[in-house]
């Protein structure tokens, strides 16, 4: 496919360049819009492309090091409180299943030369197909559904500050206490919760079980399944690229 579209070993500088012209730096969520124009499709998600659309294809950009090692965790989906909270839900029902059973993701792999470069500076390496085996989505994937519907069920939810070494509160930038949820975590998962929110003050869901302060009530971000960067590229390591 990188063959065909004569762009292998690029940075996306140059790529960007036989579309449109390039800004001084190039924001990261345009490199998924760059691998669609590569494609022949004009919207910004591949997931958009009319035939991927039918065909449940999800695109995700994936950042290695010249060592072929992970930058980062990647994000998947926000979880659906509603359905979690739904007791006669089966797990092989669920949106949850489905999103791992039936979509395959195309990976669009780009090099990154050092930690202090700039996006534009990345390589584009080519396009992986990645799907979850059918082992790793009844094991893993299933037990981390289980956790989190046992929290949100059971209001066995938890919320606690994260304290620096010291034993003080750490702080975000906006003067926030940072806090964190006993969901399934990156250290202990290779799928795992991690809230996200583009403004630190706003926290839109609100959830039964123990806060920090010690009331019942939880004001948090909202909350999306990601994938461990390290298992991802270990999996990908095994697979050509196309």
């Amino acid at each position: 496919m990188v063959d065909h579209f004569g762009i292998k070993y690029q940075g996306l500088s140059q790529v960007c360049k036989k579309n449109e012209k390039p800004k001084a730096l190039i924001p990261k969520q345009v490199t998924e819009t760059i691998a669609v124009n590569m494609l022949g499709g004009t919207s910004k998600k591949i997931s958009n492309i009319e035939l991927f659309e039918k065909i449940g294809v999800i695109g995700k950009s994936v950042v290695v090091t010249q060592t072929e090692k992970r930058t980062e965790d990647t994000k998947f989906f926000t979880l659906d409180i509603e359905e979690l909270l739904d007791e006669h839900m089966m797990f092989e029902n669920s949106s949850f299943y489905q999103y791992f059973n039936e979509h395959k993701i195309l990976c669009i792999m780009y090099e990154e030369p050092s930690s202090e470069a700039p996006l534009n500076d990345n390589k584009f390496l080519g396009f992986k197909w990645f799907t979850f085996s059918e082992e790793f989505i009844n094991t893993t994937i299933k037990e981390v559904y289980e956790i989190i519907r046992d929290r949100l069920i059971n209001h066995t939810l938890e919320e606690k500050y994260v304290y620096k070494k010291d034993g003080t509160k750490r702080i975000n930038k906006t003067g926030v206490p940072m806090v964190e949820l006993n969901f399934p975590k990156s250290s202990e998962y290779n799928i795992f919760v991690r809230g996200t929110s583009s403004d630190s003050t706003h926290k839109p869901w609100i959830l039964n079980g123990t806060a920090a302060d010690g009331t019942k009530t939880i004001h948090s971000y909202t909350q999306q399944i990601w994938i461990k960067g390290s298992f991802l590229v270990n999996e990908l390591n095994k697979i050509e690229y196309i």
